[in-house]
């Protein structure tokens, strides 16, 4: 649980015996790391199909790539949400039995 007067940057979390404890990583590191991992898997992506593609006798332009990249990025970014929402519904459910 985060503290609703906690400062934006730094989530406290609140534990079962009342006490407090900050969280590892602020929300803007959070989204700072989580916009690193997008454009590296992007660009990870892109540089995978223009070597594996042809090895395949797959023919494409750059421009294919980068939009094939998109959405496999797009696709990526909602199953990572989707199952981060799962396991949250999952662990808060475990918490309240």
């Amino acid at each position: 649980m985060v503290a609703a007067h906690a400062p934006r940057d730094l989530a406290v979390e609140l534990l079962d015996d009342g006490s407090r404890r900050g969280m590892k990583q602020s929300r803007t590191m959070s989204l700072v790391e989580s916009l690193t991992n997008v454009a590296v898997g992007y660009g990870i992506a892109v540089i995978t199909q223009l070597v594996v593609f042809p090895l395949f006798g797959l023919s494409t332009t750059l421009a294919e790539n980068l939009a094939m990249g998109a959405i496999f990025t797009v696709v990526s970014i909602a199953r990572s949400f989707t199952l981060r929402r799962l396991f949250e519904a999952v662990r808060f459910c475990g918490d309240h039995v």
